[in-house]
């Protein structure tokens, strides 16, 4: 009997043994899992991360910790490709994940970057739409320069950006709204330089002189091309004054 007895304390302890082993691997294979899915994160990989915490929760069903875990990812999953979203959404998403408590820190570091990137582009697109309204005002007064000082800030707006898509179809239409404004005000100085030569054949250096200074004193770089021609018109009239002064 005594065989008997030792025989299964021996086999109980054994048993146990081997249960205790069995549920210290469980336990380390969960961390394990969860470590796997904390480095996916990192790295952005959201759905091979819900993979190691599916194998988690299949060795504990009920952790807290693997459930916010999950919960977490859903949300996250959405936002792989943030750069094709509405801000809102991704603000929305980002707000559910940390409103979840538990969980994986480095996906809440992650959620906090999002919400910290969509107020600056929010800030961004705020600023941009000012300078489209500043722009429609200088254009209906006929402001060149100002028109085309807003239009340059304008012109840096990435049109591949969802958040600034709006903004770059108005400021396309506006920029073609500048550009006959321009077209309009050269032809109407070209016409005053043309007669600023004519004036200058019959030697009327004053009156040519009166009217290309106020078109080489313009600010707007769109007239450029012009306030060269008038440039150098200014300089003959120069140089043919003092022509005539020493004879």
């Amino acid at each position: 009997m005594k065989r008997i007895f030792l025989l299964m304390g021996t086999l109980l302890l054994l048993a146990s043994g081997a249960c205790g082993y069995f549920l210290y691997q469980n336990q380390q294979l969960y961390h394990h899992s969860l470590e796997q899915a904390d480095e996916a994160i990192a790295k952005k990989d959201y759905r091979n991360a819900a993979i190691h915490v599916e194998r988690a929760l299949f060795i504990k069903k009920s952790s807290k910790e693997a459930l916010a875990y999950k919960e977490q990812l859903e949300p996250a999953m959405t936002l792989s490709d943030e750069s094709n979203l509405d801000l809102t959404f991704i603000s929305l998403q980002s707000k559910k994940i940390l409103q979840i408590p538990q969980g994986s820190a480095e996906l809440k570091a992650q959620a906090r970057a999002w919400q910290d990137e969509v107020a600056r582009l929010t800030e961004e697109k705020k600023e941009l739409q000012n300078n489209l309204m500043e722009l429609q005002t200088a254009l209906k007064q006929n402001n060149v320069v100002k028109a085309e000082s807003e239009l340059e800030i304008l012109n840096k707006a990435d049109e591949q950006a969802t958040h600034l898509s709006e903004i770059c179809e108005q400021r396309n239409t506006l920029a073609l709204e500048f550009e006959i404004l321009i077209t309009k005000q050269k032809e109407q100085l070209q016409k005053e330089v043309n007669k600023a030569k004519e004036l200058l054949t019959v030697g009327n250096y004053q009156e040519a002189t009166a009217i290309i200074t106020p078109i080489i004193a313009k600010e707007a770089k769109a007239f450029a091309d012009i306030q060269l021609e008038a440039k150098k018109l200014f300089g003959i009239i120069q140089q043919s004054e003092k022509i005539e002064q020493a004879m």
